[in-house]
């Protein structure tokens, strides 16, 4: 299904340090701005927690992306994902 009529791009990527995880993104190609996401794996509870703040505050894919996390933790790889 296509929300509004934008394309939806298969935004799968590889799984985190973890053999059974799985992460899609669901980003508007014009805008950049995440429209979904989808966690399975984890940490996947505490993880969706910082798509859910990007939606509803209208940050973009690549301010995701830009943030600095801390390391080594699951959600240093969330720019991975976005």
């Amino acid at each position: 299904m296509r929300p509004r009529g934008r394309p939806i791009p298969d935004g799968s990527k590889h799984p985190a340090a973890v053999s059974a995880a799985w992460a899609k993104t669901v980003v508007d190609e014009a805008s950049g701005h995440i429209l979904g996401a989808q966690i399975f794996g984890h940490a996947a509870e505490e993880l969706i927690h910082l798509f859910a703040l990007a939606i509803r505050h209208g940050i973009t894919a690549d301010q995701i992306k830009d943030t600095v996390f801390a390391f080594p933790t699951f959600s240093a790889d969330i720019k991975f994902l976005a």
